[in-house]
């Protein structure tokens, strides 16, 4: 009997270190998320194996590896998503097996990316995470995204760059958005401090907001800018259910107090910083009504959803399949998709997650991603309602539904941002777990 409790004892015990090592890897893969390309930029090595990729397939071999499968965990939802990943390659290996025109390497490299980060999904979700574990994770996240963020704002308005910054990212799209979730949780922090105005804290907090307010502009994604207004608008409407009208004051006067202060410390360069912001694409577009490409991109794609009998042309094809672009782009864009398949031999994507799972995968993986995505948001509202931690629920809420209208605009399946948004949003922590706040349990 002693024996067998000690054996269990140490069984425990190890369990206990490799969940405390992956928690270790959870919080590395959220600051690397930020670092996506930093192979290239610092020793200009060009390879899928990313950094953040590579602790993501750590935490996936050691989550399968010492607490079993990672496809049983008791959060059902998660189905629907599986269903979309596992749809959208037979559905593509069936066109290909009657003889439909299909590029393989296409379809290869997206559902293999779309796999590995379903994969990552479902591991974590495996993982019992307390709220301190979770705002450690929101943490290391913020703190790879303000690194970004200094270099993108360094970049454009200090050394005066004229590109679309994303700094190490892989598009300024994708950096707006991430820097917006970075925002949100740093508001959440200012919110839970009690809004102490004039306290050191609070203001190096302001500082932080502005720095990543500067670094959306110069992304010049003008989705980012519209998404981070709406998400700042929403978080205090949404806040001030439960304290009060007296903080919207408070904020109104912290953000006059810090004006004021950038202002009279060093006029000549708050003015060339200002400047610079309405330079950006985002003012300038709004100036000069230019068509945005995405438009011509989704009449497209809609085209080709409609011959495809509203069936889908199959996993990455669109992009992919040269075919498929020129038939339904040429007649839009007939230079860009000249010149697109000159340089790099392929398409563009459709920079709309929607209308990409539309046009792949027909109507039944859109279908699939509505339910799922009413059913996060069912469980988002659920939680901020009835929940104690108000505050995280308050974020949380405000950035499922950045990550809800931002699908229209962005990479979709592809980009690890979105499955690190839907992964922070779509469980439930535990309260403090107080004889180890470190440790992390196992679902079975």
């Amino acid at each position: 009997m002693e024996k067998r409790l000690l054996q269990a004892l140490r069984l425990k015990s190890k369990d206990l270190i490799n969940s405390k090592t992956i928690l270790k890897l959870v919080y590395l893969y959220a600051f690397l998320v930020s670092f996506e390309h930093i192979l290239e930029y610092v020793f200009g090595i060009d390879t899928i194996f990313k950094p953040y990729r590579v602790v993501g397939i750590l935490i996936i071999l050691l989550t399968s590896l010492y607490h079993g499968s990672f496809l049983h965990h008791k959060n059902k939802n998660d189905k629907y998503l599986s269903a979309i990943v596992i749809y959208g390659g037979v559905l593509t290996i069936t066109f290909y097996a009657i003889g439909e025109s299909i590029n393989l390497a296409g379809f290869y490299n997206d559902f293999l990316q779309i796999f590995f980060n379903l994969l990552l999904f479902l591991s974590v979700k495996k993982l019992e995470l307390t709220y301190e574990q979770l705002d450690r994770i929101l943490l290391f996240f913020t703190l790879g995204i303000m690194v970004n963020s200094i270099i993108m704002v360094a970049n454009y308005y200090f050394i005066g760059s004229t590109l679309r910054e994303s700094g190490f990212m892989d598009n300024p799209n994708s950096a707006a958005i991430a820097i917006i979730i970075s925002f949100l949780y740093i508001l959440k922090s200012i919110w839970k401090s009690g809004l102490r105005t004039f306290s050191l804290t609070t203001l190096i907090y302001v500082a932080i907001l502005a720095i990543m307010a500067l670094a959306v502009f110069a992304s010049g994604s003008r989705s980012g800018v519209i998404f981070l207004f709406i998400g700042a608008i929403l978080f205090v409407a949404v806040s001030v259910k439960a304290s009060g009208i007296l903080r919207i004051l408070l904020v109104g006067s912290l953000l006059f107090f810090s004006y004021n202060l950038f202002t009279t410390l060093n006029t000549q360069t708050a003015t060339n910083i200002l400047n610079k912001v309405f330079e950006s694409r985002f003012f300038y577009k709004l100036e000069q009504e230019e068509d945005d490409i995405r438009l011509y991109l989704w009449r497209g794609g809609l085209e080709a959803f409609k011959d495809s009998n509203f069936i889908g042309l199959g996993m990455g094809q669109f992009r992919s399949n040269t075919m498929y672009f020129k038939k339904y782009m040429s007649s839009l864009l007939p230079y860009y998709v000249r010149e697109r398949i000159k340089e790099s031999k392929a398409g563009l994507g459709l920079h709309s997650l929607y209308i990409e799972l539309l046009v792949e995968g027909g109507i039944i993986s859109l279908a699939l991603l509505i339910i799922y995505f009413y059913l996060v948001f069912k469980f988002c509202l659920y939680r901020l309602k009835f929940s104690f931690n108000f505050d995280t629920h308050v974020f949380l809420f405000v950035t499922y539904i950045i990550v809800l209208l931002s699908s229209f605009v962005s990479r979709g399946m592809l980009g690890g941002l979105f499955w690190f948004a839907i992964l922070i949003c779509s469980r439930n922590y535990q309260e403090s777990l107080k004889l180890n706040p470190q440790r992390i349990l196992i679902k079975g």
